[in-house]
């Protein structure tokens, strides 16, 4: 009996139809019904009363009996597919702000625990992570926007502070006014509907921005003149004020950007071990959104 078939009878029970079911694995409707023969077979007993024409699924008494028993096995079967050597893999997606500014110490301190974590880590935008982890081809992601989806779990990791980024120069004010900013000179990012309903009530939105970005990593780069500014999170001042800039806080401030933790409902075997090593390492960074 294999943890798949196991894995496959959950989730058609969680979901109430094979086709709902097929949907949440990302695989075929056959595959499912295939799995669930298979498993009967080993069992020696119907689990699902699949009659002709019901949109749902009902359990036969044996399959009642089974949930438990299936629960228990799922949850051996996955801490048995990893060895006392090794934590586990973990293929982590990120929007690039997050990557950058708030989990490379995450990243290092995954690598320095025992047992150790195996770490796949890409860049991609929301939109393409929520897709990612919803086809299990990656195990964990963090993304700017919350979106609902039955297959996946969508929690707030954190959320943060927005704060004008500028060249440092002496006697630059900690505080800042919207008036004493140019739009025409800013390095506009949008940082969502909320971020950009606050922006337009602010600064007159037929006035051009000197440059629009998708990314932060580009704004280090272009930010050149004491005139130029932009809108980064808080998270990017650690990284950013050693290489020569300066952060104010605004008299208006900006809605804080919340960033969302999105992990499959089933994840791969062999990512529940990292994942719980993962919430370890980075609890303290979650105990801030929470206290905020």
């Amino acid at each position: 009996m294999l943890n798949r078939e196991i894995e496959t009878f959950l989730a058609v029970v969680a979901a109430g139809s094979v086709n709902k079911a097929a949907r949440l694995l990302n695989i075929t409707q056959s595959s499912v019904s295939q799995r669930l023969k298979k498993l009967e077979e080993d069992v020696g007993s119907v689990l699902i009363d699949r009659r002709k024409g019901g949109r749902s699924i009902q359990l036969t008494h044996a399959g009642e009996s089974f949930f438990l028993v299936a629960e228990n096995m799922q949850t051996m079967l996955q801490r048995l597919s990893e060895t006392p050597s090794t934590g586990g893999s973990l293929k982590i997606g990120c929007v690039d702000s997050v990557n950058i500014f708030l989990l490379c110490d995450m990243y290092k301190r995954i690598r320095r625990h025992s047992p150790p974590v195996q770490l796949g880590i890409g860049t991609h935008q929301s939109g393409q992570i929520y897709d990612l982890v919803e086809q299990r081809e990656l195990d964990i992601g963090f993304v700017l926007q919350e979106r609902r989806s039955q297959h996946l779990r969508v929690t707030p990791f954190l959320k943060e502070e927005m704060l004008v980024m500028r060249v440092a120069r002496e006697n630059l004010p900690a505080i800042v006014r919207p008036d004493d900013l140019d739009p025409r000179n800013e390095l506009y990012i949008n940082w969502g509907p909320k971020y950009q309903l606050w922006h337009d009530s602010l600064w007159d939105p037929m006035i051009s921005a000197e440059i629009r970005l998708d990314t932060v990593a580009l704004i280090r780069i272009l930010l050149e003149s004491h005139d130029q500014w932009a809108i980064v999170p808080a998270s990017a001042q650690s990284v950013l004020e050693l290489q020569g800039f300066a952060f104010q806080r605004l008299t208006d401030p900006p809605p804080e950007r919340i960033c969302y933790r999105i992990v499959h409902r089933y994840p791969r075997a062999g990512a529940v071990q990292a994942l719980q090593i993962w919430d370890e390492v980075t609890a303290d960074l979650r105990i801030r959104f929470s206290d905020a």
